[in-house]
């Protein structure tokens, strides 16, 4: 009997797998809902709307190269390197391994994000995304093809190839993924109280998106915790007023885009 229900728990999952950008587009509509409720100040979505119209269209792209790529790299080398690594892993209660996995990919992309902000070469990689003048949920969707693939890695990797979760698995890990991108660049005014010493807020990232910065701080994507120990944390602000985007000339949108 257990086999079974296991059996069918697994179909039900690999089902919800396929609806996952209805689950974003069912997010986002949330959190549009949300900013006209809520909204941390005026923001003119038309005046760069082609903008982010262009980074989504290019990111979904992206996003298929950059997992398919990597899960067909994973699949050659499958039965030499990952079959029997790391068992003890593997086998940990369902929810251990989502949160543990959940932590992994937040620490290794604190470091991927501090990267992208080391050197001229690397910069160019994310600077299409930082050339976001008004935060909101559709906005924080900009990222170059090499911004992509380099998240990708830790976000199949440890999932797929490390932990080897389930379908189930895999939708809530990504579930919260695609949540953190959307919430972090929303336009919200919004306190979630003792949790905001622990998680990424708008206010929180909106920080790090500051024209203004003499050094990148607060680099976390879900947890604060890696900024606090590392030495990047700056305080959220509330002011309305903070300029964002690039302090130097914005190369051509294209270029931005391929992140050269």
């Amino acid at each position: 009997m257990i086999p079974m229900i296991q059996q069918s728990v697994q179909i039900a999952a690999d089902a919800l797998t396929q609806y996952r950008s209805l689950w974003l587009i069912v997010m986002a509509a949330g959190f549009l809902v949300l900013e006209q409720i809520l909204p941390h100040h005026p923001v003119n979505r038309r005046r760069h709307l082609h903008l982010d119209f262009l980074g989504v269209v290019a990111g979904l792209a992206f996003v298929a190269i950059s997992y398919g790529s990597l899960r067909w790299l994973g699949a050659l080398m499958d039965g030499l390197v990952w079959e029997d690594a790391l068992p003890t892993l593997r086998d940990l209660p369902s929810p251990i391994k989502v949160l543990l996995v959940i932590i992994a990919v937040d620490f290794v992309i604190y470091w991927l994000h501090a990267f992208m902000h080391q050197w001229h070469f690397s910069w160019r990689m994310h600077r299409w995304h930082h050339s976001i003048e008004e935060m909101y949920w559709f906005s924080g969707l900009r990222a170059s093809f090499p911004h992509v693939f380099l998240y990708a890695i830790p976000q199949v990797v440890l999932p797929v190839f490390i932990f080897d979760l389930s379908a189930a698995e895999m939708l809530v890990a990504t579930g919260v993924g695609n949540f953190v991108q959307l919430w972090t660049h929303t336009n919200l005014k919004i306190h979630i109280g003792p949790l905001g010493w622990l998680v990424v807020t708008p206010n929180y990232h909106r920080v790090h998106h500051r024209t203004d910065q003499a050094r990148p701080t607060n680099l976390g994507n879900l947890l604060t915790v890696w900024d606090r120990l590392f030495g990047t944390y700056e305080a959220p602000v509330q002011t309305s007023t903070t300029r964002l985007g690039l302090a130097e000339r914005a190369p051509h949108p294209l270029r931005m885009l391929m992140g050269i």
